[in-house]
């Protein structure tokens, strides 16, 4: 969770946009929003995700990140839709992608 110091720490290293990333959730964003906007950041939103192949090749850590208030809203979809735990098959997270990021680009 962000909270002030960590905030006031970017807002002194001139990092203006920091990143938030929860483990197949966006829980805590509202909070660390209001925190970040306090020191005048803009905080960018994510997911972390372990994606499994069905090739069976060993599962991978995916970091997807909202580039705007509709990605946001795209990945609040994916993640809710999927009814993701932490891990998630390499088809589901390609096929939700493809549907709610890169048809708006």
């Amino acid at each position: 969770m962000i909270t002030g110091r960590p905030c006031a720490a970017c807002r002194q290293a001139r990092l203006p946009s920091p990143g938030l990333t929860d483990e197949c959730s966006v829980a805590g964003v509202v909070r660390a929003h209001v925190e970040a906007k306090k020191h005048g950041l803009h905080l960018i939103i994510g997911s972390q995700m372990i994606v499994t192949p069905e090739n069976h090749s060993p599962p991978f850590n995916l970091i997807v990140l909202a580039k705007n208030k509709n990605g946001y809203g795209n990945l609040s979809v994916i993640l809710s839709s999927e009814k993701m735990d932490i891990r998630i098959s390499y088809t589901t997270i390609r096929t939700s992608i493809e549907k709610f990021c890169l048809s708006n680009l």
